[in-house]
């Protein structure tokens, strides 16, 4: 990932930027039309998930590859959309519906 994310790749179907420019297009059109009071559901890998929130805060590249490899399948993130097109991160990899004990041994990684 860190070499794609340096363009040092040959014959990628997709450039780092363009994987970028594709994620945050994703993200502006599920939240466009929406009010302070509205929910949004999205879902996502851990790709486009670790992108998306070191983009969110203008992280490098390195960032959104550990912010990837931290993801654990089901887990879930909110985002903050506020006005102009921000976004925020209000909380990062949840998994309370994993968290009992009987369930604790679903949590797994991408």
């Amino acid at each position: 990932m860190q070499a794609w994310s340096e363009d040092r790749l040959a014959g990628v179907p997709e450039s780092w930027q363009a994987f970028g420019e594709r994620v945050r297009a994703g993200l502006d059109e599920a939240v466009r039309d929406t009010s302070r009071d509205d929910l949004v559901l999205v879902v996502s890998s851990g790709g486009a998930i670790g992108r998306a929130l070191a983009d969110i805060a203008g992280a490098p590249a390195r960032t959104a590859i550990e912010l990837n490899l931290q993801c654990r399948n089901s887990g879930f993130c909110e985002l903050i959309a506020g006005s102009g097109g921000t976004l925020r991160l209000l909380s990062f990899n949840n998994v309370p519906h994993l968290e009992s004990p009987a369930r604790r041994q679903a949590i797994t990684f991408a």
